[in-house]
C-alpha cells in the first residue's frame, strides 16, 4: 500500500489516522508489527511532498530513533535508518530534528563500525549527519550574505566571517548586540 506513490499523499495528507497508528505500532512489543510500521515509514518517506508532514507528527521522530537502535531485528534497523536519511534530505525538517531529544545522538550512535547487513545502517547514519551538516551550512552561509548584501558587518567593505570563496567561518571573536546592562 505504501510502496505506491500513488498513495503516499493521500495516506499521508487524507487519512488522519494514518501515522499516528504507525507511531503507535513502532512502540509495539511484537518484531513484525514494528518492523512493518517501520517499512511503511521508509516507504513514505521517499515522496518528497510527505517529509516534512511525517518529521511533525507527535513522537514519530523518537519511534524511529528507538527503532534504529534495536538489536533485536537487523531488518528494523536498516528500515529506521533508512527513513531517517530520507527524512534529512528535506531542509524543513532541520528544526524538527534537532529538537528531537534523541535523533542527532542516535544518529550518532549508527556511525559506530557495523558488519555485513548493518554496514547500511551505519551509510545511513553517515549520509543523514552529512545532510543536516550541509542544511546547517547552508543557513549560516544564506544569513551571511544576506548581511553582505545589507552592508552588515563589514570593515573597510571585507565582512571578517566569510573566507575568500564566500563562505561563513568561525573567527572565535564574541560578536555582541544590544547587550543588555
Amino acid at each position: 500500500l505504501t510502496r505506491s506513490k500513488k498513495n503516499t499523499n493521500h495516506l499521508v495528507f487524507h487519512v488522519r489516522a494514518f501515522l499516528p497508528m504507525l507511531t503507535r505500532a513502532m512502540d509495539s512489543t511484537y518484531v513484525n508489527c514494528r518492523r512493518h510500521a517501520v517499512y511503511a515509514l521508509w516507504n513514505l518517506s521517499t515522496d518528497k511532498m510527505c517529509r516534512h508532514e511525517i518529521a511533525s507528527v507527535h513522537n514519530l521522530l523518537t519511534g524511529l530513533c528507538k527503532c534504529a537502535l534495536t538489536k533485536e531485528d537487523d531488518e528494523e534497523q536498516l528500515a529506521a535508518s533508512g527513513a531517517l536519511r530520507n527524512l534529512t534530505n528535506e531542509p524543513s525538517n532541520l528544526i524538527p530534528m534537532t529538537n528531537s531529544p534523541q535523533c542527532i545522538a542516535t544518529l550518532m550512535e549508527l556511525t559506530s563500525v557495523r558488519e555485513g547487513k548493518l554496514n547500511m545502517v551505519q551509510y545511513n547514519a553517515c549520509d543523514a549527519l552529512a545532510t543536516l551538516s550541509h542544511w546547517l551550512r547552508k543557513v549560516a552561509t544564506g544569513a551571511s550574505m544576506i548581511g553582505m548584501r545589507k552592508g552588515l558587518g563589514t570593515r573597510g567593505g571585507v565582512n571578517p566571517f566569510l573566507d575568500q570563496d564566500g563562505l561563513y567561518c568561525p573567527t572565535h571573536q564574541v560578536a555582541t548586540y544590544d547587550q543588555f546592562e
